[in-house]
């Protein structure tokens, strides 16, 4: 998918499909503690489904941080 705007031959992040749907910039980044994380978006850790091919493409359409998969501690 291109971006909306013509002049710009290039892929799309979620980020930019997001602020073109709704008109919300998705520009600004958090803090959490001294690391400054730069956008907005969050693949949270999923049990069975993070593993890294996953996660890099997930990083390559736009998520800002990406998590490990979940352990569980009973095994």
């Amino acid at each position: 998918m291109l971006c909306a705007d013509k002049n710009q031959e290039r892929k799309c992040s979620i980020a930019d499909r997001l602020a073109y749907c709704t008109g919300i910039s998705m520009e600004k980044g958090f803090d959490i503690g001294n690391v400054h994380i730069a956008g907005p978006l969050v693949l949270g850790p999923m049990a069975g489904v993070t593993d890294l091919p996953f996660r890099l493409l997930c990083r390559e359409y736009g998520a800002d941080l990406v998590c490990t998969e979940m352990v569980s501690a009973k095994g």
